[in-house]
């Protein structure tokens, strides 16, 4: 993960605060930056340089990209 910050005001009815939002690099291409919410991890754990993986959560039609820490327990 390269940055991120954490959110404390409530902007959407179905997203409570706090929540992170981060930009996170992708190994398979180092130019590659992706805006995402950061899931299973309090905002006091998170740290930038942490390693983190994919998970999709459903929205309707779509399934959207959003990322955890690496190892975390489903």
């Amino acid at each position: 993960m390269l940055t991120y910050t954490v959110n404390r005001q409530q902007w959407l009815p179905n997203l409570p605060p706090p929540y992170i939002i981060a930009v996170v690099g992708l190994d398979d291409d180092p130019e590659l930056r992706v805006s995402t919410r950061l899931v299973e991890i309090e905002p006091e754990a998170v740290h930038i340089g942490m390693r983190v993986e994919v998970v999709f959560e459903p929205a309707g039609d779509v399934w959207l990209p959003l990322f955890r820490p690496e190892g975390a327990a489903i």
